[in-house]
């Protein structure tokens, strides 16, 4: 496994791009084979990152979001941070949620 990976390669990677078309969602590379890792939304229809870094955090949604393509953000909803890390892709998801009260309006 190379200890830097350069992002706009590990996008163009073909078995990410195979990722994508088959409707998951890639998330990086096993660091055993050096394969990529995804998230199939099919199965599993929610998807939350958690980081206590809270830099971290951002950096793997931002990641995430960035790779994604239009018909995967008609279905998203994506739930900010206080700070509104993420404003900027406010237009581009179904729902945008920030405050609590529109979480629990959302999930009821």
């Amino acid at each position: 496994m190379p200890e830097v990976i350069d992002l706009l390669a590990y996008r163009k990677n073909k078995d990410v791009a195979k990722t994508l078309q088959a409707g998951q969602v890639p998330l990086g590379l096993d660091f055993t084979n050096i394969e990529v890792v995804a998230h199939d939304i099919a199965v599993n229809d929610h998807l939350m990152i958690y980081s206590a870094d809270d830099n971290m955090r951002k950096q793997v949604v931002s990641s995430i979001l960035s790779q994604m393509n239009k018909d995967y953000f008609d279905s998203l909803t994506l739930v900010d941070t206080a700070e509104y890390s993420f404003v900027q892709y406010k237009d581009n998801v179904m729902h945008y949620i920030v405050e609590e009260n529109e979480i629990n309006v959302h999930v009821n």
